[in-house]
C-alpha cells in the first residue's frame, strides 16, 4: 500500500487571492467593496453610475414597445402622470 504524498500548507499573505475557487471578479469586487468602505463617496460614484445606466436601458425599452404598439396599429396616449395608454383600434 503506497502512501500518498502530503500537501505542504500555503501561507497566503492577501486574503482575496487565497482561496483558487474565487474568481478574478470576485477578488475585485472584494477590494471595491473595502475601498468603498474607507470612502464613502466612491460608493455613491459607483450607485450614481449604475443607476444612470438601468435608467437608459429602461427608457430604451420602452422606445423599443412604443414603435412595436405604433407598428401594430395601436393608438397611443400618452398621459400627463407619464404613463401611456395604448388602445388596439375597433376594426382590427
Amino acid at each position: 500500500m503506497a502512501l500518498k504524498a502530503m500537501k505542504k500548507p500555503v501561507v497566503v499573505k492577501d486574503t482575496a487571492t487565497a482561496d483558487p475557487d474565487i474568481q478574478p471578479w470576485m477578488a475585485k469586487f472584494n477590494a471595491q467593496t473595502r475601498a468603498e468602505m474607507k470612502n464613502p463617496k466612491l460608493a455613491e460614484e459607483r450607485r450614481r453610475m449604475e443607476d444612470s445606466v438601468m435608467k437608459a436601458k429602461f427608457l430604451k425599452g420602452r422606445a423599443m414597445d412604443r414603435a412595436r404598439y405604433i407598428k401594430e396599429g395601436y393608438k397611443v396616449e400618452d398621459r400627463p402622470s407619464g404613463s401611456t395608454v395604448y388602445t388596439k383600434p375597433a376594426g382590427k
